[in-house]
């Protein structure tokens, strides 16, 4: 009877079918440093993902990866902050896979495409695809999906910044 209702209380809390979604915070990489910080500024636009209020699966939003890149520039310095943009930086959430099992492993394939907006050229244009896994021991049910999401686009994010960071902008 009691694990009745302990399943019964963790089933009305949410804590095995949250539909919150992967979280910004912890989609955001902290901790990193890129080879190299550019002075130049960079308005970011992100396209495409899925909103998990839509789906009721977890899904990466445009505007969650937005603001945990955002946040990642900011703590790498990879570009400035100073206004008016020089660069368009524009990610597109391709793909990102549902998958189910004790074990999840979920890819989330993005295109990044940097403009210098002078001239409209572009200077980098590449697909990123990085995989978060996500065990029992992190969660049971859909939160497990979320947070192999999360890690999936805290990686997705810190490889596409590497790679911006190597460019020579000037």
């Amino acid at each position: 009877m009691s694990l009745c209702l302990a399943a019964f209380g963790c089933l009305s809390s949410g804590c095995l079918w949250s539909t919150d979604g992967p979280q910004t915070k912890a989609m955001t990489p902290v901790g990193f440093t890129v080879p190299r910080q550019h002075t130049v500024s960079v308005k970011v636009k992100t396209e495409g993902g899925t909103e998990t209020k839509e789906t009721g699966m977890p899904g990466v939003s445009a505007p969650a990866f937005h603001d945990a890149l955002v946040a990642a520039i900011a703590e790498s310095q990879v570009f400035s902050s100073k206004d008016p943009s020089e660069y368009l930086l524009l990610v597109d959430i391709v793909k990102s896979e549902r998958v189910s099992g004790l074990t999840i492993h979920v890819p989330l394939s993005t295109h990044w495409q940097l403009t210098r907006l002078s001239d409209n050229r572009v200077l980098f244009n590449e697909f990123i695809t990085t995989t978060g896994t996500a065990t029992v021991g992190d969660a049971w049910g859909i939160t497990r999906l979320s947070i192999a999401l999360e890690r999936a686009s805290q990686e997705n994010i810190r490889q596409g910044l590497t790679k911006l960071s190597e460019l020579d902008l000037h």
